[in-house]
Parts: C-alpha cells; structure tokens; sequence
C-alpha cells in the first residue's frame, strides 16, 4: 500500500472504529441498564434467582449482547492501531497490547 493510498484510507478507519464504538455503547446500554436494571433486584438473591428464570430467554439475550460488545473491542484495537502507527508506533502497540488485556 502505497503512503497516498494509506492515507485516503485513515478516515475509513477512523469511522469504522467509530462504528464499532456506537455498537459498544448500544449493546452496553441493551444489556447492563436494561437487561439487568430490569431484572436484578437489590439486596434480594432469591427474588433475582426468580426473575432470571423466569425471564430466561431475555436474560440470555442480554447475555449474548454483552460478549458481541466486548468481541467489538478487538477490531476497535486493530482500527487504532492502523490510525495512530504512523504517528507513534510503540505507543500504538502498547494500546493495541492493553485493549487485548481488556
């Protein structure tokens, strides 16, 4: 790829780890406020127990949402690091290195 062409490219990136990012902020929206606001009762195991089975196919819904938000961080990582390598190499890895320990 030549330098011209890598540069066109940066804003591309740029959006795409900026739509990752909405996907991240909405699938933690849906699963911590609303799935688990709704069914998690404070101060009472017992009647948290209850409402996850009995509301188990929305539970796991939640579930399933907050893994493909958190799978989203990788390609965020890789979009990072494509954006700022240019600019400072070794710090770009090391945040590459840190959102996989995330």
């Amino acid at each position: 790829m030549t330098q011209q062409s890598e540069s066109a490219s940066l804003p591309n990136w740029g959006r795409l780890a900026g739509l990752c990012y909405l996907f991240i902020i909405i699938g933690g929206l849906f699963s911590e406020a609303y799935v688990r606001g709704s069914i998690i009762v404070a101060g009472d195991a017992g009647h948290t127990a209850r409402a996850i089975i009995e509301n188990e196919d929305f539970w796991r819904m939640g579930a399933t949402v907050n893994l493909l938000y958190l799978a989203l961080n990788i390609p965020v990582g890789a979009f990072f690091y494509l954006l700022f390598r240019r600019a400072a190499p070794a710090l770009s890895l090391m945040m590459l290195m840190f959102i996989g320990l995330c």
